[in-house]
């Protein structure tokens, strides 16, 4: 809601910060496994991190490392990791 809030203002909307992007990935994360099961949303989180880690420095070694976990609770410690860098 901060973006629209400053678009509406007439004012350059900020990129969320990466504890932003880091709690809405984990709550994306939860939410995909209380719905779907950890398989889905290992599989979808990888995409959707992508996305998250958007413009980040170190986002290609991110997204290279994400796509080799197996695990949800190694994927998010690997969001933790990569999100308060």
């Amino acid at each position: 809601f901060r973006e629209s809030l400053e678009l509406l203002g007439g004012r350059q909307a900020a990129a969320p910060s990466a504890a932003e992007r880091l709690a809405a990935a984990s709550r994306h994360l939860a939410l995909f496994s209380e719905l779907e099961g950890d398989r889905v949303a290992l599989m979808e989180m990888r995409k959707h991190l992508s996305w998250y880690s958007k413009g980040l420095p170190g986002a290609a070694q991110f997204r290279a490392a994400v796509n080799r976990i197996e695990d949800p609770c190694e994927l998010s410690g690997a969001m933790e990791s990569f999100f308060h860098e």
